[in-house]
Formats: C-alpha cells, sequence, structure tokens
C-alpha cells in the first residue's frame, strides 16, 4: 500500500507522509479495502483499483486485521467494543422494546457471512 500512498496525497492535497496504514482491511481479493490513517482527519477507506489508490466509503462487513468486529473502529463507535455494544451500531435494529436477545442471536450470523 505504502507505495501507492504518494500519488493519493497530492491528488487529495496532502502533505507528504500524512497517510498510513491501520491495520484494518474488509473484504477479501479485489474488493478488499483498506483503513487508511490521514494525519490531523479523520481516517479513509481506499480499494486499490487500476493500480491506484480510490477512496470508498466505509464498508459493511466483517472487519479483519485490528481485532475490532464491526464497524465504528475508527472512533465513531469505540463504545461498541464492550459486551453487547455491537447492537447499538445497527441501525434501525431496535423497534422500541423487548429483550436483546433476538439482536444477539443475529450477530454470529452476519459475521460468517
Amino acid at each position: 500500500l505504502e507505495p501507492l500512498f504518494e500519488a493519493l496525497e497530492k491528488e487529495r492535497g496532502l502533505s507528504s507522509g500524512s497517510l498510513s496504514f491501520a491495520r484494518e482491511f474488509r473484504g477479501t481479493g479485489k474488493k478488499r479495502a483498506y483503513l487508511l490513517n490521514v494525519a490531523g482527519k479523520s481516517s479513509i477507506w481506499v480499494v486499490i483499483s487500476k493500480g491506484k489508490l480510490v477512496v470508498v466509503p466505509e464498508p459493511s462487513g466483517k472487519s479483519t486485521g485490528s481485532g475490532s468486529k464491526h464497524g465504528g473502529g475508527n472512533g465513531s463507535g469505540s463504545g461498541g467494543n464492550g459486551s453487547g455494544g455491537n447492537g447499538g451500531n445497527k441501525p434501525g435494529g431496535g423497534t422500541g422494546g423487548g429483550s436483546p436477545k433476538p439482536g444477539r442471536e443475529e450477530d454470529p450470523g452476519e459475521d460468517k457471512v
């Protein structure tokens, strides 16, 4: 990845050396997305397309690399790493009542996909 940083830094008007790999990625093969830290700014997700890095929205699905299980590992949902906290990251997950057990049963199934 690092050899491709310079071109992306120029494209986005960033200073040289401002990008670094956050050691987190999602997906496999050509669809693999990588999380990059940007000095002084929010992290960005990129994919490699035609030999260069292309910025993409945060991919859904299981993350790999840094040990975090779901999205929000870049600070937006840091509380999600606790027990049962993952359900809070799902939009529309709760319908206002009931026990949290159904939501917890869904999570392991999603991780297998």
